[in-house]
C-alpha cells in the first residue's frame, strides 16, 4: 500500500463521517493543512507524533526508537500508519455518535 492509497482512505473515511478536513484536524489536534497533506499522500511524518503522544501517556515503548525504526521496512510502516488512522477515525466516529 502506498501513501496515496492511504491518503484516499483517510479522505473517504472522513467524508463518510461527514467531516471537513478542519473538523478532523480539530478532533486529533493537528492543522487542516496536515490532514490535507495526508489525504494527498504526503507528510506522513505524523507517526512519530503519535508515538511521542503514547510515550507521554506511558502507553508505548519508551526506549530507543531509532534502533527499532532501522529494522522496520517501508511497507510495515505504512501498515502501522493505516492501523493508527483506522483506529483514530473509528474512535472519532464513536465520539460523534455519543
Amino acid at each position: 500500500m502506498d501513501a496515496k492509497i492511504l491518503g484516499n482512505y483517510i479522505a473517504a473515511r472522513r467524508k463518510e463521517l461527514g467531516m471537513t478536513q478542519a473538523n478532523l484536524a480539530e478532533k486529533i489536534h493537528v492543522t487542516d493543512k496536515a490532514v490535507s497533506r495526508w489525504e494527498r499522500g504526503v507528510g506522513f511524518a505524523f507517526l512519530s507524533v503519535w508515538i511521542q503522544f503514547l510515550d507521554i501517556k506511558n502507553l508505548a515503548y519508551t526506549g530507543n526508537w531509532s534502533a527499532i525504526y532501522d529494522t522496520i521496512n517501508v511497507l510495515s510502516a505504512v501498515v502501522i500508519m493505516f492501523c493508527i488512522i483506522t483506529l483514530l477515525l473509528n474512535f472519532i466516529n464513536i465520539k460523534t455518535h455519543d
